[in-house]
């Protein structure tokens, strides 16, 4: 598949959609901080755990705070045949 991503600016004009499934992984102090509205906060050490809840046909939106978690994290998904987008930039761009 490779890893996918998406800019700040593509998940803008996204927003709202019901086929969006945004992931944080940040901590859960990073994420109580600041979050996307609709965001669920699974950190990215628990991956394990969490990857099997994720539906299959949504599109997948991972967050961190400057892109880079976010990019392993796709990454590692890809190789499990999930597809998920990277955010480029993270929260950093997002705020912009």
């Amino acid at each position: 598949m490779g890893i996918k991503t998406i800019t700040a600016a593509q998940l803008r004009r996204q927003m709202g959609s019901s086929n969006l499934v945004l992931i944080d992984l940040r901590s859960p102090g990073e994420y109580r901080q600041e979050h996307l509205p609709g965001t669920h906060n699974c950190p990215y050490e628990y991956i394990e755990q969490w990857k099997y809840m994720l539906p299959e046909k949504k599109k997948i939106i991972l967050i961190c705070e400057y892109g880079n978690l976010s990019m392993r994290a796709a990454k590692r998904l890809d190789q499990e045949g999930v597809e998920a987008y990277s955010l480029i930039g993270g929260m950093h761009a997002w705020k912009g």
